[in-house]
């Protein structure tokens, strides 16, 4: 009887040694799973864009962005991507096609950012970009603002006016406010806004920096990209995402 009972209980010890290293196991199984998840706007490397900006016209939704390479040099353009559910893109067109650009277009560099707005019953895009040359191949010393317009989302679209300002800008949207004044918002060593006549393409008032860079709330800033303005409930917001120094990779 006393060898049955030592059997038992070392039985019993075997089991609860087991079970407690099953559920051992079983946690680091479930601590080891990990959630991942890839943009489907830049799963395809030949589709892939960063900057996306995405408006949705009826039962379909175009998307624009900044088009690889974005660093090294002039990239080919503005490209529009379409999808029916948000997951599955193809490409559409270049609304902008650097290779069709003549020689000598002041805009032939990066098309950084662009966006698409529509407003006042026509679609508006913005882009970013500047003269490629021998002795500036990126175009960046004369990198801004310009302005396009198209009765569809698709194009073609027609050079309205740019540069819009005088000097360095980048990331620009556009906002039509509820009495019908367009504002013009953009980076640039801070931010910077000016009213602006879409018909013309020009600013109505001066192009006003309204946040610097140099500031202290915004020190170690690096980037001030993404970009949204809206108004809900009278009043106005604009969001820019920025780009901390300490997040780059």
């Amino acid at each position: 009887m006393k060898i049955l009972k030592n059997i038992l209980a070392f039985s019993l010890f075997i089991f609860t040694l087991n079970n407690g290293f099953a559920q051992s196991e079983k946690s680091k199984t479930s601590l080891q799973k990990e959630f991942r998840y890839t943009n489907p706007i830049t799963r395809d490397s030949a589709i892939s864009m960063r900057d996306h900006f995405i408006i949705k016209v009826d039962d379909m939704w175009y998307c624009v962005g900044t088009s690889n390479p974005v660093w090294t040099g002039p990239n080919p353009g503005v490209r529009m991507l379409i999808s029916k559910d948000l997951i599955n893109w193809k490409q559409h067109s270049f609304i902008i096609d650097a290779k069709k650009l003549p020689k000598d277009t002041p805009y032939n560099g990066r098309f950084w950012a662009p966006e698409i707005h529509f407003i006042q019953g026509k679609y508006w895009l913005t882009v970013n970009s500047g003269k490629v040359t021998k002795e500036d191949p990126k175009g960046m010393a004369t990198h801004s603002v310009w302005l396009f317009s198209a009765d569809k989302v698709t194009g073609p679209y027609k050079l309205v006016n740019g540069p819009l300002t005088p000097q360095y800008n980048n990331d620009s949207t556009l906002f039509e406010d509820e009495d019908g004044q367009v504002y013009l918002y953009c980076s640039g060593n801070g931010l910077f806004q000016a009213k602006i006549d879409l018909k013309t393409g020009k600013l109505t008032t001066p192009i006003q920096k309204f946040l610097d860079k140099k500031t202290t709330r915004m020190a170690g800033m690096d980037g001030w990209w993404h970009r949204r303005a809206f108004r809900h409930q009278k009043r106005g917001y604009l969001f820019y995402v920025f780009l901390h120094l300490d997040s780059r990779l």
